[in-house]
C-alpha cells in the first residue's frame, strides 16, 4: 500500500510502498518503538516513540498543522480502517506537503 514518509533531516515529504508490516514500519522510521497519532481525516502518522531521547545535536523535528507539538524523527502517514488495520492514507501528498514544516532547534542554528 502506499504511504507518505516524512524526512525532518532531508525536509521532504514523498509517497513510499508499505507493506503493513511491522519490519517496514521501524525500518521507514529508522526506529525500534512506534507510536500512532491521529492527524485527522481518518490519517495517523507513526513516530519513533523515543525520539525526544536522541541525542538533540542530531534529532530532527516536522509539525503538521492542526496538530499541537512538534514530532520528533521520521513520520510515517497512513490511513486507518474501520477495523483499525493500516490502509493508504486519505490525505494526499500535496495535502500533507501543504501541512507540514520542519523545525530546526534553536541550539542546532547557525
Amino acid at each position: 500500500m502506499k504511504a507518505l514518509l516524512i524526512d525532518p533531516h532531508l525536509q521532504t515529504v514523498t509517497e513510499v510502498e508499505y507493506g503493513g508490516v511491522l519490519e517496514d514500519l521501524y525500518r521507514l522510521t529508522h526506529c525500534e518503538i512506534v507510536e500512532a497519532v491521529g492527524i485527522g481525516k481518518g490519517d495517523v502518522v507513526y513516530v519513533d516513540e523515543e525520539g525526544l531521547f536522541h541525542d538533540p545535536a542530531k534529532q530532527a523535528f516536522f509539525v503538521i498543522s492542526d496538530f499541537h507539538q512538534p514530532l520528533a524523527g521520521y513520520g510515517l502517514v497512513v490511513g486507518v480502517t474501520g477495523s483499525g488495520a493500516d490502509a493508504s492514507p486519505k490525505t494526499t501528498l500535496a495535502q500533507l506537503r501543504g501541512r507540514v514544516s520542519f523545525v530546526i532547534p534553536r541550539h542546532q542554528q547557525a
